[in-house]
């Protein structure tokens, strides 16, 4: 998961040291931001063509950085 700082004047984008970010999974498919910004969903894929999926939990710091909390959630899908 890349993850980018924005520069308040100028607008440009940066890179968040460590950028990207594993999210244990191979193809992320949506995001959610918890309302305090400290916390970060990411649902994704495990495979191509796979309905199989995986919910992974990120902690954000203050510099933007972010670190797994815990595993991934495992989710099946179903064809």
């Amino acid at each position: 998961l890349a993850v980018f700082a924005v520069d308040p004047v100028s607008l440009a984008l940066t890179p968040v040291p460590g950028s990207p970010f594993a999210t244990g999974a191979r193809a992320s498919t949506a995001l959610a931001v918890h309302p305090s910004g400290q916390i970060v969903y990411v649902a994704s894929a495990l495979g191509v063509g796979s309905f199989d999926g995986a919910i992974s939990t990120l902690a954000v710091d203050a510099a933007g950085t972010l670190s797994p909390v815990g595993a991934p959630l495992s989710v099946p899908g179903s064809a």
